[in-house]
C-alpha cells in the first residue's frame, strides 16, 4: 500500500558522518546512534549532536543493517546469512559485547530490518525483491513470512514500525514509503 512520499534520505546527508555506514538504530537511555560502519566494518557508536564516533566496538561485521528491540535491550546485525545480537543493556555486565550469533535456514540479503513491537521480531524485506523475513532472536531463526502484495521490487533500507504492528517500508530510490 503506498502511503506517500518522504524524503528521509536528507537525514543521512545532513549527518554528515565521515564513513560510510548505515544508521541503524538510536538507543535514547545513552544518547547515541549504533551503527555498521562499513569502512571499517564494525559496530560504532555516534553522538547525535556532533556525529562523531564516541567509540568502536570490537565486533567485526560486514553487515549492513541493523535495529535496537528496546524490551530485551539488544541491538541485532544481520549481514544476509548471520544475525549477531550485541547487548545494548546499559546496566549489564556483558553491555556493548557479542552475545549471540546464529545463522538462519534461508538466506534473507535484506537492506534493513526494523523491530515489530507487537511480537518482539524484527522484519526485512529481501533485496529486490517483494519477500518480508522474519528475525526472531528467541529461537535463533529466520523464515521466509512470504511476498508483500502490491510491493514494488527493489530495496528497503528503512523500516519502521507502530506499536500495534504496522510496518513501514522505505525505497531507497524512490523515498516513497509503503505500508
Amino acid at each position: 500500500m503506498y502511503i506517500g512520499r518522504f524524503k528521509y534520505r536528507y537525514l543521512y546527508s545532513a549527518c554528515k558522518f565521515n564513513f560510510s555506514g548505515e544508521c541503524c538504530s538510536y538507543k535514547w537511555s545513552r544518547c547515541l546512534f549504533w551503527a555498521v560502519n562499513r569502512t571499517s566494518n564494525n559496530v560504532v557508536l555516534i553522538d547525535p549532536v556532533t556525529f562523531l564516533i564516541t567509540e568502536t566496538l570490537p565486533i567485526a561485521s560486514s553487515n549492513f543493517s541493523g535495529a535496537f528491540d528496546p524490551i530485551k535491550k539488544e541491538y541485532i546485525i544481520n549481514s544476509g546469512s548471520t544475525v549477531k545480537v550485541i547487548d545494548a543493556d546499559p546496566s549489564s555486565p556483558t553491555y556493548k559485547t557479542l552475545i549471540k550469533s546464529f545463522t538462519g535456514a534461508v538466506t534473507a540479503n535484506v537492506a534493513d530490518i526494523g523491530y515489530n513491537a507487537s511480537d518482539g521480531n524484527f522484519y526485512g524485506v529481501g533485496s529486490n525483491t517483494t519477500k518480508l523475513y522474519r528475525f526472531d532472536t528467541t529461537n535463533e531463526s529466520v523464515t521466509l513470512v512470504g511476498n508483500v502484495a502490491g510491493l514494488p521490487s527493489a530495496v528497503y533500507g528503512a523500516i519502521y514500525s507502530t506499536l500495534e504492528g504496522k510496518i513501514y517500508l522505505g525505497n531507497n530510490s524512490t523515498g516513497v514509503i509503503y505500508l
